[in-house]
């Protein structure tokens, strides 16, 4: 990856200011991003916080452009008809990016919290982060900007 794509999305992660739209091919991710799950394709090489970032630019971009999938999905965590195996195949689905988040929580407040814990409080801030966004889409850039900052001194 090019030095320079990997310092302009840190650019606009670490500055109030940010593209008014995301680029439909992230910068530290291999091929196109659109339609893929938030972890698919990251790069390996890339520090933990420019995964975090690519992850919730893509997770927060995904939920305001599919709101009643969010809905859903939602409604699907609290379903009792949903089977066991149902949520533990889709749980390791999400194991690298889950992963990412301990990984991130070790040094913080919550570094001895259980995972199921931590992850649900990140689940809480991206769900405000991607309300707020649909609701005021002229703002959603500082929104995201805001809710990652968040999440992440929350995590430590």
């Amino acid at each position: 990856m090019a030095a320079s794509a990997q310092t302009v999305d840190r650019a606009s992660r670490d500055s109030a200011s940010s593209a008014a739209s995301p680029p439909s091919t992230l910068p530290g991710v291999r091929g196109n991003s659109r339609n893929r799950t938030p972890i698919a394709d990251l790069d390996d090489a890339l520090p933990l916080d420019d995964k975090l970032w690519l992850i919730w630019r893509r997770w927060t971009d995904w939920g305001t452009r599919n709101p009643a999938r969010r809905r859903a999905l939602l409604l699907i965590g609290v379903s009792e008809y949903v089977s066991s195996r149902t949520r533990q195949e889709s749980e390791l689905e999400s194991v690298v990016g889950v992963e990412l988040f301990q990984e991130a929580s070790r040094t913080g407040v919550l570094r001895q919290q259980p995972i199921r814990f931590v992850g649900a409080l990140v689940e809480a801030v991206a769900n405000s982060t991607m309300d707020l966004m649909a609701l005021e889409p002229a703002r959603a850039d500082e929104y995201r900007l805001a809710g990652y900052r968040a999440m992440r001194n929350m995590l430590g």
